[in-house]
C-alpha cells in the first residue's frame, strides 16, 4: 500500500505562505487565550497573539509555538452601557401553584395566618448527637 503525503524539506522547499493561512483557523495579530502547560481543564488561560503560522496545526503565540487546541479565540469585551427599562408589570413577581389556588380562595389572610400557628411543630429526636471522632486523625 502507498501513501501519498505532501512532503516538505525544510529550509529546501519553499512554504506556501498564503495556504497556510488561508486553512488554518489562526491569522497573525489574532488575540488568543493559551492553556499553558501541566494544567487541567479548570486552569486559568493567559492572553497572548498569534504572531507567524507554522502549519494548520501550530502556531506561534509571542514567539512560543504552541497547538491549536491550547488556543481560544478571545474577543475583548468593550464596556455597554447597562440600560435599565422598568415596567410596571415586572414590578410585582406572583407564583401561584395549581395546589394553592384552590385551597386558599375561600380563606381570608388572618384565617391563613392563624392556621399557621395551630400546625405542629416537626418531633426532634431524641438521640444524643456526638461530634465525629476520626480514629485515623489521632
Amino acid at each position: 500500500m502507498l501513501y501519498r503525503y505532501p512532503v516538505r524539506i525544510r529550509g529546501v522547499d519553499p512554504c506556501e505562505e498564503s495556504k497556510l493561512e488561508a486553512d488554518g483557523p489562526y491569522q497573525p495579530g489574532d488575540e488568543v487565550l493559551v492553556k499553558p502547560h501541566n494544567v487541567r481543564c479548570d486552569g486559568q488561560h493567559k492572553r497572548g497573539k498569534v504572531t507567524k503560522i507554522l502549519s494548520h496545526q501550530a502556531v506561534e503565540v509571542d514567539g512560543i509555538p504552541r497547538h491549536v487546541r491550547d488556543l481560544h479565540h478571545f474577543t475583548p469585551q468593550t464596556p455597554q452601557e447597562d440600560v435599565v427599562t422598568t415596567d410596571s408589570e415586572d414590578d410585582e413577581l406572583l407564583i401561584q401553584l395549581p395546589g394553592q389556588a384552590d385551597e386558599e380562595e375561600g380563606i381570608d389572610e388572618d384565617a391563613a395566618a392563624g392556621n399557621e400557628l395551630d400546625r405542629e411543630l416537626p418531633r426532634r429526636s431524641s438521640r444524643v448527637r456526638r461530634p465525629r471522632v476520626c480514629t485515623l486523625c489521632e
